[in-house]
Order: structure tokens, then C-alpha cells, then sequence
């Protein structure tokens, strides 16, 4: 069973890239935003949430910020050597917010296993 069947009352986006020539023109926003609809409209969940590494002036960082209710630190698979630097973004169908709490994913072994 993946992980992510624990956790049925949101829907996870793990990757978001717009193709560099089309960057600053609003097609991100306009994607994102979409995409959250058209969640929404599911009826399923309570929350589109992402999962995206953290580094310094990321493109899609200024978007997430502006566009998602919540962003957390996600350090649950930290360890001494390795540090992940995950940020969870979330987006709430509700009135109510609930954090992820840095509860576990294992994005550290999903994102491991794609380089290998």
C-alpha cells in the first residue's frame, strides 16, 4: 500500500514546472489555480497539498506563496548527513485548515528511488 493511501482527505501534487520561455506570463498561476479547481470540483477531498524541495529563489516558490493557505517545513525524514530540505504547501477546500504536522511520507526513499 503506498503512503499516500493513509491520508485520503488530500490530494498531493508532487511536481510543477512551466518550460522557461513561458515563465513570468502568468501560465503557472493560471495552471495552478486549474488544477486546484478542478480538485475541488472531485468533492473528495479537503485539501490539494504539494511536496517540492526547498533552494533559495525557486521560481515556484514565489507562486506557492501566493497562492497556497499554508507552507510547513517537512524535516520528519532528517537525518545527521542528510538534510532534505522538503517544504509541504496546502490548499484548503474547507474552512478549516489542518497542518501536516510533519507527518511521514517517505519522500526521501520516492525521491531516492527516481535518481536511481
Amino acid at each position: 500500500m503506498d503512503i499516500w493511501d493513509h491520508y485520503l482527505d488530500s490530494i498531493w501534487m508532487g511536481w510543477f514546472a512551466v518550460i522557461p520561455e513561458c515563465r513570468s506570463k502568468g501560465y503557472g498561476k493560471k495552471i495552478l489555480l486549474d488544477t486546484i479547481e478542478y480538485c475541488r470540483s472531485l468533492k473528495k477531498y479537503d485539501y490539494f497539498r504539494i511536496d517540492t524541495t526547498y533552494y533559495e529563489n525557486r521560481p515556484a516558490l514565489f507562486l506557492y506563496d501566493k497562492v497556497m493557505h499554508l507552507k510547513e517545513e517537512y524535516t520528519r525524514e532528517d537525518t545527521e548527513e542528510y538534510k532534505n530540505q522538503f517544504l509541504i504547501y496546502t490548499y484548503s477546500f474547507t474552512d478549516h485548515i489542518e497542518p501536516w504536522n510533519n507527518r511521514y511520507l517517505g519522500l526521501k526513499e520516492y525521491y531516492d528511488s527516481c535518481i536511481e
